[in-house]
């Protein structure tokens, strides 16, 4: 019991050591982030001051140029005054210049040229003021030049100035953002890396405290096995001693044999239950050490303690190698604006490009292994689970941290597994999500030979957030997928989309088939292609002022209308305010009721009295949704370290833009209806569709069999249709073994993309 007891002591330690170790080193990031940034706007405001300042005396001396032209212009009649003029005004230019300090190749070019520009042309006006005194009568007045103006050359590049400085403040907001983002991704990296050193730290003696817990496992059974026997033998046990005691009397009296005539039968008897009593004192003493009521509550401890080793190996796996493909890399650098040579003087060009700097290698906490899709026994469904039973030895080298690219303009978040010389599968994920739940997908592809990416979509996570609504419909959002493929130097073999990323399936498969040969749709099924009537509008006609979550995200200044996506004005909502206002509340109410009905779900005790009343008046979303109780468990697939990882990535950027799909989708519909009027209102492509038995999504959709119904209308070469048993809506993470097995069955079969193939998953 000693043992066990100290076993769960030091465990316990162990684990609760990492977590303010690593809080701790993301502090110091912070501090140096923050030191970093303050340093950079210093330095560049600085530069900028300096820049503007050679500007104006360019257009000072350009001005004092002109003067001096106007006064050369009548050479009869010189113009003393204003050769003058010029004269001491250039002067003082050249004192200004001088007193000027300058850092940086440019500005100091720019001071060198205009020192030059104002010693020629202080020439010109002394040249000029000598050559007119010869000409002015002695006692006439000297002349200048009257009503002089500057060109209107000037006057634009003076006014240019004010649109300059807003240029510079979008351009140093962007350098910023993308030295904050490398910072984070660093302090993400060097956390996750301590975090992993001290997890294995904590293995290492969880090894010892994990032999503890079998052997006290194995106490308690023997412990109950041998319960009843004992009952009964310990008694015998006690009665086999007196007769030792008699005999051993008997034998001490040295009374002749005959005389007692059990005397030798009872020698004979204790020469067996000598051995009996022994045999029943072993197994006593085995089944009281330890003590059988500090058994359980023993158990109990080291079991809680591994457990939350266990949530370490989620929060802090081992940190992957980072590879690239030369035309990915290649790509990058072209989108990024600058090549690998740095500038003359270390400084960053603030014009070059998009303003942008190369991607970071380094990223947040890399992907966990999954043993999904690897066809053993041993699979679970728990990726907790699938991920601690994986070997760290066995990790691959090919596993990508996520990265930022510079496309259209945007700054995407990546996360890449895999070979990049691979087919290159790319997964997008649905709202409110982020690459995060693709996380047992992306090493599963890989493993079976595929380039997985899973880019943060625009408006989540790490991936910038346009304020402009209109930039969020399928043809924005088809650029940026193409964009995208053409930085990472690959075509895409097959696109794979969950939630609104099923709508991007949909959107874009149609608009775009050349691009996208294969085709999974997870959890919304194409009745999107089937409506003869912009979506938001008809949801809005059909529910009135009931509510209905689609129409509140398009709800702007009244309920029940469309969102004016072409009104500048018009960037946030009731919708997306009330999710901001708390995201940890929101996003596991929202989780949890996506799962409503599943086994998990269900063992939950929630809180009662939630808003049922179906008027929109009633109140928003939130309190529609499920409240967990305190203290209530969360089901296996979604772990308190991936739950905070959620919270976390829309803390940072909120639920704008993730609702704006939301507000582009009737827009999207429109633009997707040229396309599907050439294939007769189908998607060409070979299509797997996978959903869960108990995703609501495919409840309002007319249940299994409607959704089925609508796939056989929408698809002309549907491969197969999945519906996962005791599953919701998040089957990418509730499910990922059965998810993972459809999806590389149906990227196999689809290898040679045989027209009209019969096979089904």
């Amino acid at each position: 019991m000693s043992e066990s007891k100290a076993a769960a002591v030091a465990l316990k330690a162990a684990v609760e050591k990492v977590q303010p170790e690593v809080d701790a080193v993301k502090r110091k990031h912070q501090d140096e982030a923050k030191q970093a940034e303050e340093k950079l706007r210093e330095e560049r405001k600085q530069k900028h001051e300096q820049t503007v300042a050679l500007h104006k005396i360019a257009i000072s001396t350009q001005i004092e140029k002109e003067r001096l032209e106007a006064g050369l212009v009548d050479k009869s009649r010189p113009k003393v005054a204003c050769y003058k003029k010029v004269f001491a005004n250039v002067k003082e230019l050249q004192q200004e210049l001088k007193d000027l300090e300058v850092s940086g190749t440019a500005n100091r070019k720019s001071q060198g040229i205009l020192q030059h520009t104002l010693r020629a042309l202080e020439s010109r006006a002394a040249k000029a003021e000598s050559d007119a005194k010869g000409k002015v009568l002695f006692g006439e007045e000297e002349q200048d030049v009257k009503d002089f103006k500057p060109s209107s050359q000037v006057l634009k590049k003076q006014e240019k100035s004010v649109e300059q400085e807003e240029q510079f403040q979008v351009q140093l907001e962007s350098e910023v953002q993308s030295l904050r983002a490398d910072l984070e991704a660093k302090a993400s990296r060097e956390a996750g890396s301590l975090g992993a050193q001290l997890r294995r730290e904590a293995e290492e003696v969880g090894q010892a405290a994990a032999s503890v817990e079998h052997r006290i496992a194995g106490w308690k059974e023997r412990a109950e096995a041998v319960r009843q026997w004992l009952a009964e033998v310990v008694p015998v046990a006690k009665s086999a001693a007196q007769i030792v005691s008699a005999a051993e009397f008997i034998k001490a009296c040295q009374v002749p044999e005959p005389a007692h005539t059990y005397g030798a039968c009872l020698r004979a008897v204790a020469k067996q239950v000598i051995s009996l009593e022994g045999q029943a004192e072993n197994v006593a003493r085995g089944a009281s050490s330890p003590r059988e009521g500090d058994l359980t509550q023993q158990l109990q401890r080291l079991k809680s303690t591994l457990k939350a080793l266990g949530e370490l190996r989620t929060t802090f796996p081992d940190l992957p190698d980072v590879r690239s493909s030369p035309n990915a890399a290649k790509g990058r650098r072209r989108l990024y604006g600058r090549e690998e040579e740095e500038e003359d003087d270390a400084e960053a060009k603030p014009g070059s490009g998009n303003g942008s700097r190369r991607p970071s290698t380094n990223g947040p906490p890399p992907l966990p292994l999954s043993a999904a899709a690897e066809g053993g026994d041993e699979e679970t469904d728990t990726p907790r689970e699938a991920w601690a039973s994986r070997d760290p030895g066995t990790r691959g080298k090919t596993d990508h941290l996520p990265a930022s690219i510079q496309v259209n303009r945007l700054r995407l978040r990546v996360a890449e597994q895999g070979d990049p010389a691979n087919p290159l599968v790319l997964l997008i994920h649905g709202w409110p999500e982020c690459w995060f739940s693709w996380r047992w997908q992306l090493p599963a592809l890989a493993k079976a030979g595929y380039y997985a990416v899973a880019p943060d979509m625009p408006g989540y996570g790490g991936s910038d957030s346009p304020k402009e609504v209109a930039r969020y419909d399928s043809k924005q959002i088809g650029q940026d997928m193409l964009a995208l493929l053409e930085a990472l130097g690959k075509p895409c073999y097959a696109l794979v989309g969950h939630d609104w990323g099923a709508l991007h399936v949909w959107l874009l498969g149609s608009m775009h088939p050349e691009a996208f040969p294969r085709l999974c749709a997870m959890s919304v099924p194409p009745n999107l292609l089937l409506s003869k009537r912009p979506p938001v509008a008809n949801l809005t006609s059909m529910h009135g002022d009931y509510f209905n979550y689609i129409a509140y995200h398009n709800e702007y200044k009244r309920y029940g209308e469309t969102w004016p996506v072409d009104d500048p004005t018009a960037v946030s909502g009731p919708a997306d305010q009330e999710y901001d206002s708390d995201p940890e509340n929101f996003l596991l109410r929202c989780y949890l009721s996506g799962a409503w009905g599943t086994s998990q779900v269900k063992a939950i005790p929630f809180e009662a009295g939630r808003n049922k009343d179906p008027k929109r008046a009633s109140g928003g979303f939130l309190d529609r949704l499920p409240q967990p109780r305190p203290g209530a468990p969360l089901p296996s697939w979604l772990p308190r370290p991936a739950l905070d990882r959620f919270v976390d990535e829309f803390r940072k950027s909120g639920f704008r833009g993730g609702v704006n799909y939301y507000r582009c989708l009737d827009r999207s519909w429109t633009q997707a209806q040229e396309s599907l009027k050439k294939t007769g209102r189908k998607v060409l492509q070979p299509l797997l569709f996978i959903a869960g038995e108990l995703d609501m999504v495919i409840e309002t959709n007319g249940g299994m069999e409607g959704s089925t119904a609508a796939l056989r209308r929408a698809c002309a070469d549907l491969r197969g249709v999945v519906y996962i048993p005791d599953c919701g809506h998040w089957n990418t993470q509730e499910k990922p073994h059965e998810t993972n097995a459809a999806l590389l069955g149906f990227l196999a079969a689809t290898k040679d993309l045989s027209p009209g193939a019969t096979s089904r998953l």
